[in-house]
């Protein structure tokens, strides 16, 4: 069973609320039970669950309630969003499938740290702070710029024409999404040239979580622009058949690609940005230089 608010160990909130053992209260929970400022009641059945997912994933990401601390007790947390346990319940075991919660059985709902999270969650990689988005270019800089090598000794004519078409394509993109699906259909299809199914798979299991990073950095003024032209770049080099060519040029790109980060983190932070942000240097431990980093 869940814990409730019977438990001895727990502290009293204003108002007579209990909270759970050992919590730091976030502000949107300080000021009592039916008087909770920020923490409206939420009132529609279909989509209740979602919206307790959202609101308590936003606190958890605004480090509003801190990793190592325990939530407020399950009855607490239900009246003060107005919902059943039973949702509540059911919003904790999503909360939990992500790894921003664990269920201690008796004790509580203890919120894990950052480096406990599921970083192929899309709202966990964009939200969750710079060092998610980090790792996920310099992941992309190993497999990728491999991935680019064999393509360029690997990728038989047909292989190439595909290349071609998703160029053409990305060129001829109406709108953001499909400039994103085309940027995407390049890179899958740059993997089967390579002729590895691991690389393949690879890719696949975070299509969902690139598709969001690119939609993250769309609105950066000339993205695509930019991204036709490093693709067109590693296109050059598989046709030339010249694989550490191809390798920097695939590094080029993700530098690039850590350049729009920048450029979309400062945007979504009222930041001025350049209209053609400079790419990040590359690096052998595909990292950016500490002040850049800071910007994710």
């Amino acid at each position: 069973m869940m814990p409730n608010s019977s438990d001895s160990s727990a502290g009293t909130m204003a108002g007579g609320a209990t909270a759970g053992p050992g919590v730091d209260l976030p502000p949107a929970l300080k000021r009592g039970v039916g008087d909770v400022a920020g923490m409206e009641r939420i009132s529609r059945p279909d989509t209740l669950t979602a919206r307790v997912v959202e609101r308590l994933t936003g606190m958890i990401l605004n480090r509003e309630v801190a990793g190592g601390t325990f939530l407020p007790s399950e009855k607490d947390l239900g009246t003060s969003l107005g919902v059943s346990r039973t949702v509540l319940r059911e919003a904790l075991r999503v909360l939990a499938g992500k790894g921003l919660v664990e269920i201690q059985h008796g004790r509580g709902i203890l919120v894990n740290p950052p480096e406990r999270w599921a970083v192929v969650d899309p709202q966990l990689l964009l939200d969750g702070g710079r060092t998610t988005i980090g790792d996920l270019l310099a992941a992309r800089r190993l497999i990728e710029g491999e991935i680019a090598s064999l393509a360029a000794q690997r990728a038989n004519d047909m292989a190439i024409a595909g290349l071609v078409q998703t160029q053409v394509r990305l060129r001829q993109a109406a709108d953001p999404d499909e400039g994103i699906q085309a940027d995407m259909e390049f890179h899958s299809a740059l993997a089967r040239a390579a002729g590895n199914v691991v690389f393949q798979r690879i890719l696949d299991s975070i299509a969902q979580l690139l598709w969001a990073g690119r939609k993250a950095t769309i609105s950066v003024p000339g993205a695509i622009d930019r991204s036709v032209r490093s693709h067109q770049e590693i296109l050059d080099e598989v046709v030339r058949r010249d694989p550490e060519a191809a390798r920097r040029a695939m590094d080029r790109h993700l530098g690039q690609v850590e350049g729009e980060f920048i450029a979309a983190a400062r945007r979504r932070a009222g930041l001025a940005a350049d209209s053609s942000p400079e790419p990040v240097s590359t690096r052998p431990n595909g990292s950016a230089k500490s002040g850049e980093k800071e910007a994710l």
